[in-house]
């Protein structure tokens, strides 16, 4: 049997910060959402820890996350609310190559950030370290966090000069005696078995709404209402619900982008997690073109044609016409709607899906659309000379660079390493190109939208994860490809891993006019794979994780 279990946290008032640190909405969101739990979700109240103002001290929010995990039981749902300040801090490391970087921060209720009063802050990787005691024993654990991380003033303007506040103090630039290691959690294994909901992203503010009956905060109040609309009986996906709040927030509030990450097509606070739509959002509609969330990094092809389905649609849903892309740009493109079902039925965040043969002119398709796809470059990028892309094999126990046109052997551990030498956070992705014409993406787990900082580096493989390349059936060897994409915003490559395309692809890239500071630049990577002596029998080409192949929500599956 499912057990519900959750742990509210609400905290308006700071006696350790100054009279404009206070706030006015998050006891009000903490009880709303218990509420909305017990009453909707079946929460039993007994199982439902609301922590508020003086009981949220960093101890008391430790104790709870401690307990919780230690009660918690297998396949449990665990839904964490925090409605508070964000900050950031800086944190000391064990890594001899930095000395110190800045870290996320929830703030506790006793915590000060000034003299006389003691940090109390709690780091985001003391949050995870909790968290992921809690997914050893269930996966269906949701996060939801209503604060800042952009350590700005309590007090500012909306984008229509009304006087707001948002949830962030000022960072504590006092020394710091807690040490942690940024390479424990900005691996690959980051956010595999839960969803987190962020109310904006680590440099942004999120705002409270003002509201006849007092303050919420944007996220929480929008996530509410989407929740109470429901009907009876629906089964959400994480994706399905987060799509209309993160609209209303962004529409209101343009600074602050929600952000979804994780297992995104999991029920929502349920077990079951389904087979994901391959599809492209409608970003805009302007009379008969409409701009389609994806481009040529994403496999979108000039004269294309997509049908159109509502928003949160599934597999095989309403259809409400057809578009045909006209220009494709990196990371949008630009489509002319062919026919509809009524009169301005295609609108903003309808679900685009690439009409695709199937047969043997679908296979042909296939293997046209990887080629094209792995040849795919910008050749306008200022971002070339910026990243640094390499693949390396352990020898002797230390980690050795491969040169171009290395040879692997099947079952050996590989790691590679990205290196971000532009002066701004780039969003990296690496794509498995396999044996047998399958794409895949082995970094970052689907869903997981962290940039890489600026001057900062990855090693994925070399410490946690072994990655080992497979030999497919039917041969003894070939020629593999990992792709690397840095982009300088987030890009969802999800129609990549499942869309087969029937005809030639012959891209016309270039930057998205609409948005001068997007840049992406790729990377490729060659290797040749041989069959071990004696490996045993073949199995499909590809790049498993700790000896399991790689699923679509970027967890190693479980046969």
């Amino acid at each position: 049997m499912q057990n519900r279990r959750a742990l509210i946290i609400g905290i308006d008032k700071y006696p350790n910060l100054s009279k404009e640190a206070q706030l006015e909405g998050c006891v009000r969101d903490a009880r709303e959402v218990a509420k909305l739990l017990e009453t909707r979700f079946g929460f039993p109240p007994g199982q439902i820890n609301l922590l508020l103002d003086e009981q949220a001290t960093r101890d008391g929010i430790l104790k709870a996350l401690e307990k919780l995990a230690e009660t918690v039981g297998e396949n449990d749902a665990v839904v964490i609310h925090y409605s508070g300040h964000g900050s950031q801090r800086e944190a000391l490391t064990e890594d001899p190559g930095r000395a110190s970087f800045q870290e996320e921060t929830i703030v506790a209720q006793d915590s000060g950030h000034e003299d006389p009063y003691p940090n109390q802050d709690i780091y985001s990787y003391e949050l995870r370290e909790r968290i992921a005691k809690l997914t050893t024993v269930t996966p269906n654990v949701t996060v939801i966090l209503d604060c800042c991380h952009s350590g700005t003033m309590a007090v500012m303007r909306d984008d229509k000069g009304r006087s707001v506040r948002i949830r962030s103090v000022k960072a504590d630039v006092r020394g710091n005696p807690r040490r942690s290691n940024p390479r424990d959690f900005k691996g690959p294994a980051s956010f595999i078995r839960h969803v987190v909901i962020a109310a904006c992203r680590d440099k942004e503010s999120a705002y409270e709404i003002p509201l006849e009956d007092g303050s919420h905060g944007a996220l929480t109040w929008n996530l509410l209402r989407e929740l109470e609309s429901l009907p009876a009986g629906a089964c959400p996906t994480y994706r399905d619900v987060f799509e209309p709040v993160r609209s209303r927030v962004h529409d209101r509030y343009k600074s602050q982008e929600t952000q979804l990450e994780g297992v995104r097509e999991r029920e929502l606070f349920g077990l079951a997690e389904l087979v994901p739509m391959s599809f492209l959002p409608v970003q805009h509609r302007r009379d008969d073109r409409v701009l389609l969330g994806g481009g040529a990094t994403c496999g979108v092809a000039q004269k294309s044609v997509w049908t159109i389905h509502p928003p949160q649609s599934k597999q095989g849903g309403e259809v409400l016409g057809r578009v045909e892309v006209t220009e494709v740009r990196g990371m949008s493109a630009t489509a002319r709607v062919v026919d509809e079902v009524r009169p301005d039925a295609i609108g903003r965040w309808c679900r685009a899906v690439e009409e695709t043969p199937a047969g043997k002119e679908g296979q042909e398709g296939q293997w046209r659309r990887y080629r094209n796809l792995l040849g795919t470059r910008n050749e306008r990028s200022r971002l070339r000379g910026k990243v640094d892309f390499n693949l390396a094999r352990k020898v002797n126990g230390k980690w050795v660079r491969l040169d171009e046109d290395a040879e692997i052997e099947e079952g050996e551990p590989i790691s590679f390493a990205v290196i971000n030498h532009h002066d701004k956070d780039l969003h990296v992705y690496v794509l498995d190109f396999g044996l047998t014409g399958n794409i895949s993406q082995i970094y970052p787990v689907l869903g997981v939208s962290d940039p890489l900082e600026a001057g900062r580096s990855i090693e994925i493989g070399a410490i946690t994860d072994e990655l080992k390349p497979v030999v497919p059936e039917g041969v003894d060897s070939g020629e593999g490809f990992l792709k690397l994409i840095a982009a300088t915003r987030a890009i969802d490559l999800l129609p990549l891993f499942q869309t087969v395309r029937g005809e030639t692809r012959d891209f016309q890239v270039s930057l998205d006019p609409t948005r001068s500071s997007d840049d992406w630049i790729t990377v490729e990577l060659r290797y040749l794979l041989k069959r071990s002596p004696g490996g045993g029998p073949a199995r499909p080409g590809r790049i498993l994780r700790n000896g399991r192949p790689i699923t679509r929500s970027g967890a190693p599956a479980n046969s």
